[in-house]
């Protein structure tokens, strides 16, 4: 299954994981602010792993820096949006609608909780599918593909 690697902050994570979980719907549904990412499968339909990466900077908790907490199995993704009958959409910042902003959104599945050998899984524990490039470096302002070097994932928790 291809990989992507996701910068994000914590805390809305869990928010949207407890709202996801407390609404019975079938799907997650959550947007990318900063750009179209170019390097998404053609299909929108396969579906793919992307892993949520807390940056140094998007975190004040050093126990949580360049580190990776949780994964989401995206089944599509479009520039639209999907319906609110069957999804839970979650908002940047959980304001209650779309800020206009929403560059591309996602369809989620699954969302787990993982560690890879008894510990979270680091920056360094990924590589940039490309090689080459740096991966911390290409997700500034996109959603990189990158390919997990941990073989042993484990998940601690997941819904559904």
């Amino acid at each position: 299954m291809l990989e992507f690697f996701y910068p994000t902050e914590p805390g809305w994570i869990e928010l949207m994981w407890k709202n996801w979980k407390n609404s019975h719907l079938q799907h997650l549904s959550f947007p990318f602010l900063k750009s179209y990412p170019s390097k998404f499968p053609n299909s929108p339909y396969q579906p793919f792993w992307m892993y949520l990466y807390y940056s140094k900077s998007s975190t004040q908790d050093a126990t949580l820096e360049d580190t990776v907490q949780y994964r989401v199995r995206v089944i599509d993704h479009n520039r639209q949006g999907f319906p609110p009958q069957i999804t839970h959409i979650h908002y940047h910042n959980n304001i209650q609608q779309p800020s206009g902003n929403e560059k591309i959104w996602f369809l989620v599945d699954l969302i787990e909780e993982i560690e890879c050998n008894n510990r979270l899984l680091k920056a360094k524990d990924f590589n940039h599918a490309d090689s080459g490039k740096t991966l911390t470096k290409t997700i500034r302002n996109s959603i990189a593909p990158c390919i997990c070097n941990c073989k042993n994932i484990h998940t601690k928790r997941s819904y559904p």
